[in-house]
């Protein structure tokens, strides 16, 4: 009773969040990506329900689609991540992706799933069986194969390797993305609240060495895990860190192809504000930036953007973003954001009845 609880709580975190993404799929190409993800891992853990109830029977024929399954979920969660940082997907000549190039991250799980099939439709009855409960279960005893078998043999021992590989993959690739997404929404927003990535990283990362945590547990064979509360263990942080993964993901509405629609709109309104007043993209010196924040205050307003303080300067996004860098050595969010600190202390020393956030906020944007 303990096995079926602990081994199914996981499983039903990403049933839950499959029927509410399933509906949602349309929003935007992240949440359908997201969705390919909570289905790969709902299979995977009701092969792990079945394997660790000791479903014999039902999971030699699962074997197949547990390789599939638990080969592709870092790279399905990968191109989530993908999704979410990106939105071009062309080669140097400017042709789009094929299906291969797209999702070639999927092709080691797919080869290694269709192998041990074929393996397995190859094996007679008796070897399969004996396959099962030696490498499957190690309760078998060591028996002669024929090639199907010691090819299977070799995918079981392989898979392992391959699944590091891909997680590692998965991990690096997927911090680069959210890294370099998060720096250009600090280059454009002065207040990225809502449109970051930073609790997808964090989620990330947590949910990363949860997986490692278990991977070491699972180095220790099935029989480690008689003992219920070293099952309970992993089962419960993977169901925990899948729900709230899932939450993090059902609420994160702003996308790389948002960003990329505000930052085209604003060079558009840039180009014709510029061209209305005469202006050509003139240099901006770091005199005309100070002056702009000591004497117009443009920090007190909630939702600037890069796009705005470049048409205040005439100038195009550009030579801004490149003089912030440089003069001030911070991006453009860090800069804005210090003239903010410093003129909340400021406040708040001449003004001490101000005692909450809301307050201290209302009297900044006034």
């Amino acid at each position: 009773m303990f096995e079926a609880l602990f081994t199914s709580f996981p499983f039903y975190s990403c049933l839950f969040w499959t029927l509410i993404f399933f509906r949602i799929r349309k929003a935007d190409p992240s949440k359908k990506a997201f969705l390919r993800f909570l289905i790969a891992s709902t299979v995977l853990y009701l092969c792990h329900c079945a394997y660790y109830n000791d479903e014999y029977t039902l999971y030699r024929y699962l074997e197949p689609v547990y390789t599939l399954v638990n080969l592709a979920v870092y790279p399905l969660f990968y191109e989530y991540i993908k999704s979410l940082t990106r939105t071009v997907y062309y080669d140097k000549c400017g042709k789009p992706y094929c299906f291969l190039r797209k999702h070639w991250t999927l092709i080691p799980a797919i080869i290694c799933a269709l192998l041990e099939e074929v393996c397995f439709i190859l094996m007679p009855s008796d070897q399969l069986s004996g396959f099962t409960m030696r490498y499957l279960y190690g309760d078998g005893a060591q028996m002669q194969y024929g090639l199907a078998g010691q090819v299977a043999v070799i995918l079981f021992k392989v898979r392992p390797y391959i699944f590091f590989i891909t997680l590692v993959h998965a991990a690096i690739a997927s911090l680069k993305m959210i890294k370099r997404y998060n720096a250009g929404l600090s280059e454009y927003y002065s207040n990225d609240e809502g449109r970051s990535l930073r609790k997808t990283k964090a989620l990330v990362i947590c949910f990363l060495s949860t997986t490692v945590f278990a991977v070491l547990l699972n180095s220790f064979g099935k029989e480690f895990f008689n003992n219920s509360l070293f099952l309970a263990i992993p089962s419960t942080l993977f169901g925990y860190m899948l729900f709230l993964l899932g939450l993090v993901c059902y609420k994160q509405d702003f996308i790389a192809q948002d960003f990329v629609q505000d930052v085209t709109q604003g060079d558009i309104e840039i180009e014709k504000h510029n061209k209305i007043l005469g202006y050509k993209g003139q240099e901006v010196r770091k005199q005309m930036i100070d002056d702009l924040m000591q004497y117009q205050k443009i920090y007190t307003k909630v939702n600037l953007t890069i796009t705005d303080m470049a048409m205040m300067l005439g100038t195009n996004r550009s030579y801004l973003s490149q003089t912030i860098n440089q003069e001030y050595g911070v991006n453009f969010a860090t800069f804005i954001n210090h003239y903010r600190v410093e003129n909340a202390k400021k406040i708040m020393l001449q003004n001490s009845y101000l005692s909450d956030m809301q307050a201290i906020n209302d009297a900044i944007a006034s």
